[in-house]
């Protein structure tokens, strides 16, 4: 899978209790055409073509579960966003480093201009854990474990 430096919502980023994503999405300002009544949806073009994917750089300690949420919202600072997808909450014995998670496809269509990823820990805070996390062009079908 290849990262554009642009699509990276975290890098690597440690995740020791309830956090955004270190980097936000912006998918540019939505216009309204002369004479519609709303704007229009950011639309990809070609269905079915940008995943989200994640790996663990590093291995989770102490926390029972990570539940990870891709929001959506107008407002660069999130104060109204709406959830577009959420994984089920992951043990964690398969927080290990080298596994890949939260592959899944991007909606054809979103109606706000911003999105970043949001991590909820379940349990005790972690004491360790890093996720790299974005938007590819192109699903990794070949999820072997690197660990």
């Amino acid at each position: 899978m290849i990262y554009d430096v642009q699509c990276i919502l975290s890098d690597a980023q440690a995740i020791t209790a309830d956090a955004a994503s270190a980097n936000i999405i912006d998918w540019g300002a939505i216009g309204t055409p002369m004479h519609a009544a709303a704007p229009l949806d950011v639309d990809w073009g070609v269905p079915d073509c940008l995943f989200v994917q994640g790996l663990i750089t590093a291995t989770f300690a102490t926390l029972t579960s990570l539940e990870i949420q891709i929001q959506t919202d107008n407002d660069e600072a999130f104060g109204s966003a709406t959830t577009i997808y959420k994984t089920e909450a992951m043990p964690a014995a398969d927080l290990v480093q080298g596994r890949w998670i939260a592959s899944f496809r991007l909606p054809r269509k979103i109606k706000e201009r911003y999105m970043r990823a949001n991590y909820n820990v379940g349990g005790s805070n972690a004491t360790a854990g890093a996720i790299t996390l974005g938007v590819v062009a192109g699903e990794q079908t070949a999820m072997l474990d690197v660990a």
